[in-house]
């Protein structure tokens, strides 16, 4: 469980640093790969589940949708590409994680996952730190600790626990077929808080269409992909 925090770790730090080298759409688009790649890595390393061509087809759709939300960026191509290996990271990590949620509970493995990724964003600073030549300051102010509180225990600990305990109930791809509802509801959070509805141009309606439909057909193919094996 330590060594897939790691792995975490890693995801987490890659899809911040194609942010930093790119911009939040590129980063979002590359990120939008997780449903593709979890259609081809859980096959192989999952003995009981088989190959779904309608998984995989999908999983191109939410690429196209996103796309069509944040805007077809692709001046950066470095950093569509870092997001798009932060996403593998991040599929090859949930699926090793359903393998410990039939065994362990949602919190133990949080706790020691989460361990995990302290490492790695740790290291991740000290590298930063000989890369400047310069440590970093990281003494927040005291309205950066309380956003900071609120990030770590509500948006990160708790929701990550409720995400394992998930994964006992619904496949890794379901849930990262949801997970391109991000774009969605970041951008009406960003209208409700920030007043950015300049950001809801019919593309933005298009495509979040077209992940609303994906997210709901998906459980009806499940079904049907399950009459016809039996």
């Amino acid at each position: 469980m330590l060594a897939n925090g790691l792995l975490l770790g890693t995801h987490w730090t890659l899809f911040f640093l194609a942010v930093k080298i790119a911009n939040v759409s590129v980063c979002m688009i590359g990120m939008a790969t997780t449903a593709m790649w979890t259609a081809i890595l859980e096959p192989m390393l999952v003995k009981k589940r088989s190959f779904r061509a309608y998984e995989f087809g999908l999983g191109g759709i939410m690429i196209a949708a996103i796309a069509l939300i944040v805007g077809s960026d692709f001046n950066y191509l470095s950093g569509l590409l870092i997001a798009i290996f932060s996403a593998g990271i991040g599929t090859l990590f949930s699926i090793l994680n359903s393998g410990f949620t039939k065994k362990y509970n949602h919190y133990t493995i949080a706790f020691y996952q989460m361990i995990g990724a302290t490492l790695i964003a740790g290291a991740g600073i000290l590298l930063t730190a000989l890369w400047k030549k310069s440590m970093p300051n990281l003494i927040p102010s005291y309205q950066d600790i309380g956003w900071m509180l609120l990030l770590v225990f509500f948006c990160t600990v708790y929701a990550y626990a409720q995400y394992i305990e998930l994964l006992k109930r619904l496949s890794v791809f379901t849930i990262h077929l949801s997970y391109n509802l991000e774009p969605v509801y970041g951008m009406l959070f960003a209208a409700l808080f920030f007043s950015e509805h300049h950001l809801f141009g019919p593309l933005f309606y298009c495509g979040t269409a077209i992940i609303f439909i994906s997210v709901i057909i998906h459980p009806f193919l499940e079904r049907r992909q399950k009459r016809v094996l039996l």
